[in-house]
């Protein structure tokens, strides 16, 4: 099974958090209610992928697509962890 690299998100005042999966990622400049910049390697790159939230507006580079499975197994932690993570990454 794909394991999902971590998103490394840095808020305006330094902090740095890690996520499991893009859309806790993305979540987070909205918990935050703050500018954030990310940092995650799409799986299969060596390079990582920038994006940046700034004033609740996302800016990622033209290619970069978000993946959300429609389906996860929302039931149990256990469910998430399987059905969705793995399967929520941002690719280019």
């Amino acid at each position: 099974m794909f394991t999902p690299t971590p998103h490394v998100v840095h808020t305006a005042g330094g902090v740095r958090i890690f996520t499991r999966c893009a859309l806790d990622t993305l979540l987070a400049a909205w918990i935050l209610n703050g500018n954030i910049d990310i940092a995650t390697t799409p799986p299969g790159e060596a390079q990582p992928l920038h994006l940046t939230v700034r004033d609740g507006h996302l800016q990622a580079p033209p290619d970069a697509v978000l993946a959300v499975p429609t389906q996860p197994d929302v039931q149990k932690a256990e469910g998430i962890h399987r059905s969705f993570l793995p399967y929520a990454p941002v690719w280019r």
